[in-house]
């Protein structure tokens, strides 16, 4: 399932059905039939709360170098 920062404080009626398919997600994910999961696009986009800065400083200092 693919949500987004939206749940994580719902405001409004889309948060928060957002909020209850990651739910029921984590609740069947573990049934022995289907793999599920949820990601939420906040780090991939670089919304609000990402990681994606941080690692881009990181990469930027070297903390990530193959050489």
């Amino acid at each position: 399932m693919i949500s987004t920062d939206k749940a994580a404080n719902p405001k409004n009626v889309m948060g928060v059905t957002k909020r209850m398919c990651e739910l029921m997600v984590q609740g069947y994910r573990n049934n022995g039939i289907t793999k599920l999961c949820a990601v939420r696009f906040e780090n991939v986009l670089e919304l609000n709360g990402s990681v994606i800065p941080l690692f881009k400083k990181q990469i930027e200092n070297g903390a990530y170098n193959c050489n």
